[in-house]
């Protein structure tokens, strides 16, 4: 049975592939809204520079904007 889902947007700093606590909340809300009728639409850093230290997520990561799509959610990395 196909049915509409509401969509939801998140805006969150953290959010994969960045390595950090808060990125499991994010995570979990890309993996389990789905079940509840909503389908998230994220928009967050581009992870493109590595985290080494706690002064690299000031460091600027490129111009591009990244759209990824599946069947659980969309994120566009900024």
């Amino acid at each position: 049975m196909l049915f509409l889902q509401k969509k939801v947007l998140i805006i969150s700093y953290r959010f994969p592939p960045a390595d950090e606590t808060g990125t499991k909340r994010t995570w979990a809300l890309a993996k389990y809204l789905k079940e509840m009728g909503y389908y998230p639409v994220f928009v967050t850093r581009n992870w493109d520079y590595p985290l080494k230290n706690v002064e690299d997520i000031w460091v600027p990561t490129g111009k591009n904007i990244k759209h990824e799509t599946t069947e659980d959610y969309e994120v566009y990395f900024l």
